[in-house]
């Protein structure tokens, strides 16, 4: 989460001067008695994570049968769990089960295997 203070002296006879000594920080000069200063160190890594999304195919011969279900793995390498769609080759979406096996891989359970797209956002 980002902060950012913004800070008044009163007017008369006061005046603050801006400065900025780490990138993290920015700093505005509003007027002469007031600032606003925002942290954007706490927000990067955030930030840049929620941008991160990547769309994979997906083809019927890639499952694997375990008992009554077909399984597949699949690495999305965006270093997060991100919510997971799928969409058949029909443009149906489909809910399979998904296990996070770790932050850059999922596996994708279901009864019965299709061929599509997988969205990771």
């Amino acid at each position: 989460m980002a902060i950012t203070a913004n800070i008044t002296v009163p007017a008369k006879g006061n005046a603050i001067v801006a400065t900025q000594k780490a990138q993290s920080l920015s700093v505005t000069q509003n007027k002469a008695n007031q600032v606003s200063v925002l942290d954007r160190q706490s927000i990067v890594g955030i930030q840049a994570a929620s941008d991160l999304h990547k769309t994979l195919s997906l083809n019927v011969n890639q499952w694997v049968t375990v008992g009554n279900e077909k399984e597949v793995t699949l690495v999305h390498g965006l270093n997060k769990r991100p919510a997971v769609s799928c969409v058949d080759s029909f443009n149906q979406v489909l809910q399979p089960e998904v296990v996070y096996i770790d932050n850059n891989s999922v596996k994708l359970i279901v009864r019965a295997q299709f061929s599509g797209k997988i969205h990771f956002n």
